[in-house]
């Protein structure tokens, strides 16, 4: 996935390159082609690698990292909430009326 995406990155940046007066063209458009080649390589060895690291995180997550991150968002939404005086069922059957109005089913 990463590597697609290197080598979509190295499309456009040879399509932009076209564009370019050909007086620029010609000493840039090699120093940039042989980064662009080295940046592919390097995209090529490595994406592989993250990819691996990323599946292993997503496999065995570091659940006290999630929690420490978590517990101060848990913490802002206990502080700020508002109680609520209903379920919402009535605004929910509301926005369902409305809904089908809008689609032009007639009430039964």
């Amino acid at each position: 996935m990463l590597v697609e995406r290197g080598n979509r990155c190295l499309l456009r940046l040879n399509l932009l390159l076209n564009r370019l007066p050909k007086d620029i063209k010609a000493g840039t458009m090699k120093s940039m082609q042989k980064d662009m080649k080295e940046w592919v390589e390097n995209w090529k060895r490595v994406g592989p690698i993250l990819e691996q690291i990323l599946a292993e995180e997503l496999r065995a997550p570091d659940y006290e990292q999630g929690l420490g991150e978590f517990l101060p968002m848990l913490d802002w939404a206990c502080m700020h909430a508002q109680p609520r005086e209903t379920s919402g069922l009535v605004e929910q059957q509301r926005l369902f009326m409305k809904m089908w109005e809008h689609a032009g089913v007639k009430k039964s």
